[in-house]
């Protein structure tokens, strides 16, 4: 479920982004991780503390506790801190608390199955490996198993969401284009580069071995032949189906070594860089110059965002209701 609170829409670092990046670029920096295990942050706790007395809110007899509250609000990124109060925080656990059970009543379920598939897609999405994630856990001091109980929470509640209010949300195309029209300034891209790669970053050699191999592999790949290399050799699983291809402004959040690189580099040619992540094989395949992103590019996001916007609306009124339903005791004091 998404965070309630209030913050301004930037349409072009949430639309525009998501269409010139597509996935997430595994090679931004891992702090992605911290960021994606901090927003899930919110349920992953509930198992690590014991219960005592040290009682922050009770829901319907649940109980939320103190130390689960602080450990949660101190695990959060700064830059989440400075726009979300531990009472914000506290809200959005009770939030949690009063939809996850009526989810349970309504007989709603998501197997481990089911958890594990939608986290595996979180992970190549945000082209993270698993090694990645789990060492972002253990730097959480989260155990696997309690994260995957509580995402599985997680996941009911999304049912619940999209059973009750978003499946019952239509976005027509006259909406996506108005809104596109009226909004075109935000739809505008600087200069972008399209290139493959092949990233040797096999954990088992040192950074001088993987260089070693990229050197070796740079002599024999061609345009060719590259997407057959890309399958052989690369270690970036997430872009292996799409023969290593990535397009991505000046702007982006790609390591400087990799996005420097394919912009330095003349069109059509191949060459390597290291980086954080090991070695990489870049065939810079073409520069695209600044322009406006169509509308057919960015349709079905816009449609998104707007479905979204009218689902807050949605959602106030429907937690409203299960709120007036509920016993929900708030102990302030423990603010103060």
């Amino acid at each position: 479920m998404e965070e309630e609170k209030k913050e301004p829409f930037d349409s072009k670092s949430v639309i525009i982004n998501k269409v010139e990046r597509g996935n997430f670029f595994k090679y931004t920096t891992i702090a992605l991780l911290v960021v994606l295990i901090a927003g899930l942050a919110y349920v992953v706790y509930g198992d690590k503390f014991s219960f005592g007395e040290d009682i922050a809110a009770k829901v319907n007899g649940e109980k939320i506790t103190l130390s689960e509250l602080n450990e949660i609000y101190d695990s959060l990124p700064e830059q989440q801190k400075s726009v979300m109060s531990k009472e914000d925080v506290l809200d959005q656990l009770v939030q949690l608390k009063v939809i996850y059970q009526e989810a349970k009543k309504e007989g709603l379920s998501v197997t481990e199955e089911e958890a594990s598939e939608g986290l595996n897609l979180l992970l190549v999405s945000a082209g993270m490996t698993r090694e990645q994630f789990l060492q972002g856990l253990s730097q959480q001091g989260v155990r696997e198993e309690d994260f995957i109980k509580k995402y599985i929470e997680q996941m009911t509640v999304e049912k619940l969401i999209n059973k009750t209010i978003l499946q019952n949300i239509t976005v027509s195309n006259v909406e996506a284009s108005d809104y596109y029209l009226k909004n075109i300034a935000q739809f505008a891209k600087g200069e972008q580069a399209v290139v493959k790669h092949i990233l040797v970053g096999n954990e088992t050699l040192s950074k001088e071995q993987k260089e070693s191999r990229a050197k070796e592999l740079l002599k024999k790949v061609n345009k060719d032949n590259f997407c057959d290399y890309v399958s052989k050799y690369s270690t970036d699983t997430a872009s292996v189906s799409n023969c290593g291809e990535y397009t991505f402004g000046k702007e982006d959040p790609y390591v400087e070594e990799f996005k420097n690189l394919s912009f330095s580099q003349d069109v059509g040619v191949i060459g390597t860089v290291n980086t954080q992540f090991g070695t990489h094989i870049i065939w810079t395949v073409k520069k695209l110059p600044p322009g406006t992103v169509p509308f057919i590019e960015v349709s079905e996001q816009i449609k998104e965002f707007i479905k979204a916007e009218k689902a807050k609306e949605d959602y106030d009124k429907y937690f409203e209701g299960l709120k007036t339903k509920s016993k929900i005791t708030v102990y302030d004091e423990v603010f103060l």
